[in-house]
């Protein structure tokens, strides 16, 4: 520590032998802007220097709130001169200011600098006329006074458009919220419309389908028979004592028939039976009967079937199928277990209560429900079969579906003895046909079974099953392998000798329930538009009317579209959801001639209504209207998603393509647009002038609409279903522009034969040979802006073509031509108009010694703002023709060029009018000077 110590005593010692000043290194406020040297003056007490005297010290800027220099005193003025205190504070001069605040330290020794004593003129800045805008802005000097502002209305014609462009667009921003449809006149769907007696019989049937519940309450579906009750009770708006009466009379109606539907899809990894390595499988099913003489358990066929709800129950009243083709109670219990180790397949035989009276009839026929089998597929391990079969249920909650896969080997096999199941006749011949089947079983090698599958009843849900069942064994010597997949669900069919394949009247049902909960719904909800979300417990009712009518996936989808899209208001989301769903299923299932064509008028009324809202899309979707927006492009991906399903060519074959009547469509809505605005705008008559300004507006409307359906409506249509909007509505525009604007210019009459009287005038000028007020053309030839704001109005609508593929070929782009004898006109003015405003500038002017920093006159600025200002309005003109703009550049060239001399002509005359040529006056300049 002791080197640390010596080291700061040491470091401390040389800095205080410096001798540096504590002043030389102020960092106060005072000093931050002072520079070394300079003085700061005190004020007296109770005196104010005003800000434009500090400003008149020679320090720029300093105290003034403008960054322009203020007009000075005359140079005569005794302030401006010396640095003095104000006479309204006692009037006398400081002979030596106060030096107070400084930052000079210690004068050094042997330095050059010196003291000055002698007090610095501030410096004088030229004196500017004060019509300048930046100095005062109420002063003017009525230059452009002289002329009506001529050169500065026509180069102020480009942001005049521009404001009233902006004001346009500004307008069509404010108005968001979009009207209702039918006020823009948009043609609705016809509503639901059902008489009361139709009414009543629906819902008598919604109350039989809630109590005849079919199936295992699963997921969604799961609700209790009050909630469902409930609900319908409140969606047809049904009292009470009225609900009760239509509830008794559904529980009089005789129970439906429960349909167990089975489609046998595909089976894999079966064992090869045939020295080829390969197997000939087939499918032998039917319905199991309950067995409570032998509650021995079956094995399970699926992982989602619960081992405990497979056993096997069997009455005494049922009949099975034995391995030794005898009925059960003709043999011990002792023999039947045996045999049921040897093969797993009984079948029932039962039939309905109704028909019990016909058992012992030999003449009636035996139907061929017991037992179904599938056709073979030959030399196969993974055999598919996509059969369907259909049994009808005496008790769904004990009876199992029993199924068996073999291999198809002998000549007479159990596959040939099930084929002749119709020819028995009688219970006689049908047990002796049972014993036949297990004698052809036994007949055969023990590998002819393949595995089996046991799935109970009670365990499918309302929603049906589609999934991969093992195969198990007939004894745990067997060795099975593979698995099956069955899709099975649950139906019901009502005994009124009508087919089973016609639900014609199902489907009308199942649509005007749609129909009534969709109403319902809409007029709880509180939301535009309506979500289309049904709540579960509708579903639910929903869901039970369609498995009990047999209603197929296909034939919902159908529903659901036909429901959903007659509701106006509805999201479009939720139809491009239904259509996905639709065109999924079409390929897999079939729909009826019927079916079709009623699916094919549903099509015509959405695009029908469709097409009318895409026509009336500028005012129904606003485009800073997010809602709107949203459901514009649900709108377009609808009819997009529509105009390639397969459902709509198949349905309406001699139907236009949809892109076309979409373009259609926007032509029609784009000439509606036009006609309306032109009718409020442009349709005036009479003055010509008039006539122009009304086709300006037209236009600037319709380069708004153009800019706003390129910034938001052709993305949405482009991308939804490949429209060309912007294409489209532009050429629409261009034609019916072009009408109207050459029959305007047709009808008006330019005078352009103004150049040897224009040439007369600026001689005269040139001569001075006119009275005290400057030469002008007469009333007729002179000419107004608006022709000038038509051009550049169609100029620039002309330039939005660029945006389109090819724009060769639309008339409008020779809009030049029209404008060239108004060109050729203004030309000629303003060379006139430039010579008087040099004339004007001139008389403005007067002549003062040279001594100023500016040295050019006030009049130079006007002449040179003229020129500018001429050459800004060519530039703003554009001309499209480069060959043809040579001669209108060369009269252009040749008004300035003669302004110029003739400014040229003036100055020399002042300065010789004023003795400056003179040998002897105030003006003789000197070497020195």
């Amino acid at each position: 520590m002791s080197f640390f110590n010596s080291l700061l005593q040491n470091v401390s010692n040389s800095v205080a032998n410096l001798n540096l000043s504590p002043k030389r290194f102020s960092l106060s406020k005072e000093s931050g802007g002072e520079g070394p040297g300079i003085p700061i003056i005190e004020e007296p007490p109770g005196c104010a220097v005003s800000a434009q005297q500090r400003g008149s010290t020679g320090s720029v800027g300093g105290g003034t709130g403008s960054a322009f220099p203020k007009p000075l005193p005359s140079p005569s003025g005794a302030a401006a001169t010396s640095i003095g205190v104000p006479a309204a504070c006692g009037g006398q001069m400081l002979a030596s200011p106060r030096r107070a605040k400084t930052l000079d330290g210690p004068k050094r020794v042997g330095s050059f600098r010196q003291m000055s004593t002698v007090q610095r003129q501030p410096l004088m800045f030229c004196r500017r006329r004060l019509s300048w805008p930046e100095i005062d802005p109420q002063a003017t000097s009525g230059v452009q006074e002289t002329d009506g502002s001529f050169f500065e209305s026509y180069a102020a014609l480009s942001w005049k458009l521009e404001n009233r462009r902006l004001m346009a667009i500004h307008e069509v921003a404010e108005d968001e919220t979009p009207p209702s449809e039918v006020s823009v006149g948009i043609k609705l769907p016809p509503p639901f419309r059902i008489t009361p007696k139709e009414m009543e019989s629906l819902y008598v049937e919604v109350l039989y389908t809630i109590t005849n519940k079919v199936g295992a309450s699963s997921g969604q579906f799961s609700h209790y028979q009050d909630e469902l009750y409930s609900y319908a009770q409140k969606a047809f708006n049904v009292p009470d004592d009225q609900h009760r009466k239509y509830l008794s009379i559904a529980d009089e109606e005789k129970p439906p028939i429960i349909v167990l539907n089975v489609i046998i899809i595909e089976a894999e990894g079966l064992e090869a039976k045939d020295p080829n390595g390969f197997s000939d499988p087939y499918c032998m099913l039917g319905i199991q009967p309950p067995n409570t003489s032998s509650p021995q358990a079956s094995s399970p066929g699926s992982p989602n079937i619960p081992a405990s709800s497979g056993g096997h129950r069997q009455g005494p009243s049922s009949r099975a199928l034995s391995e030794g083709g005898l009925d059960p109670e003709d043999s011990k219990r002792e023999h039947h277990e045996k045999l049921r180790k040897h093969h797993s397949f009984r079948l029932s035989f039962k039939r309905k209560d109704r028909r019990e009276t016909h058992r012992d009839s030999i003449s009636s026929a035996v139907p061929a429900k017991f037992i179904r089998a599938t056709s073979v597929r030959p030399q196969t391990l993974n055999p598919r079969w996509n059969e369907k079969f259909r049994f009808d249920i005496d008790d769904v909650t004990s009876d199992i579906l029993h199924l068996d896969i073999w291999d198809h080997d002998d000549e007479s096999s159990v596959f040939d003895a099930v084929s002749k199941l119709n020819e028995v006749r009688g219970v006689k011949g049908l047990g002796r046909f049972f014993k036949q089947i297990a004698q052809s079983a036994r007949s055969g090698s023990q590998d002819d079974f393949l595995g089996c599958v046991n799935i109970p009843l009670v365990d499918i849900p309302s929603t049906g099953l589609d999934c991969w069942y093992k195969l198990e064994a007939r004894t745990t010597r067997s060795n099975i392998q593979g698995r099956i997949r069955l899709k099975l669900w649950l139906s019901t069919r009502e005994d009124r000798g009508t087919s089973e394949e016609d639900n014609w009247s199902d489907i009308r049902q199942q649509e005007r329930l749609y129909s009534i909960f969709i109403k319902h719904e809409m007029a709880k909800s509180t939301t535009f538009p309506w979500t289309g979300e049904l709540p579960y417990v509708a579903l639910s009712i929903l869901h039970q009317h369609a498995i009990q009518g047999d209603i197929t996936d296909l034939q919902s989808a159908t529903i659901r579209w036909l429901a959903f899209s007659k509701v106006p208001a509805i999201d479009p989301k939720i139809l491009c959801k239904i259509l996905a769903t639709l065109e999924n299923l079409w390929s897999h299932e079939t729909l009826s001639r019927e079916e079709e064509d009623w699916l094919a008028d549903s099509f015509n009324i959405f695009l029908d209504y469709s097409l009318q809202l895409v026509k009336k899309h500028r005012r129904l979707f606003p485009p800073h209207h997010r809602p709107s927006m949203q459901r514009l492009e649900q709108l377009l991906r609808s009819l997009g998603m529509l105009s390639t399903m397969k459902a709509y060519w198949k349905c309406c074959p001699f139907n236009k393509e949809i892109r076309g009547e979409v373009i259609a469509s926007l032509k029609k809505g784009t000439l509606e647009l036009y006609e309306e605005n032109h009718k409020q705008i442009a349709g005036l008559r009479g003055d010509p002038d008039l006539r122009i300004k009304g086709l300006v507006k037209l236009t600037t409307s319709i380069i708004v609409d153009l800019q706003t359906g390129f910034n938001y409506y052709n993305a949405v249509f482009e991308s939804a279903n490949g429209v060309p909007y912007f294409c489209a509505v532009y050429k629409q525009f261009e034609k019916m522009l072009a009408r109207d604007f050459v029959k305007l210019m047709e009808s008006i009459k330019m005078v352009n034969d103004l150049g040897q009287e224009i040439t007369a005038l600026c001689h005269q000028l040139r001569s001075a040979e006119f009275g005290p007020e400057s030469p002008n053309v007469s009333a007729g030839p002179e000419i107004g802006t608006s022709i000038f704001e038509l051009y550049l109005s169609i100029q620039e609508f002309v330039n939005m073509s660029s945006n389109l593929a090819d724009s060769k070929s639309m008339n409008v782009r020779a809009y030049y031509k029209w404008f060239e004898p108004a060109i050729d006109k203004w030309l000629d003015l303003s060379k006139l108009k430039a010579y008087n405003r040099v004339k004007a500038a001139m008389d403005c002017t007067r002549v003062c010694s040279g001594d100023k920093i500016v040295k050019h006159s006030t009049s130079s600025i006007d002449v040179n703002a003229c020129f500018y200002q001429m050459k800004e309005f060519w530039k703003q003109l554009c001309w499209p023709d480069i060959i043809g703009a040579y001669n209108l550049i060369m009269k252009l060239l040749d008004g300035i060029c003669g302004a110029s001399t003739f400014y040229a002509q003036l100055v020399q005359q002042k300065l010789k009018d004023t003795g400056y040529y003179e040998s002897t006056g105030p003006y003789k300049t000197t070497d020195e000077n």
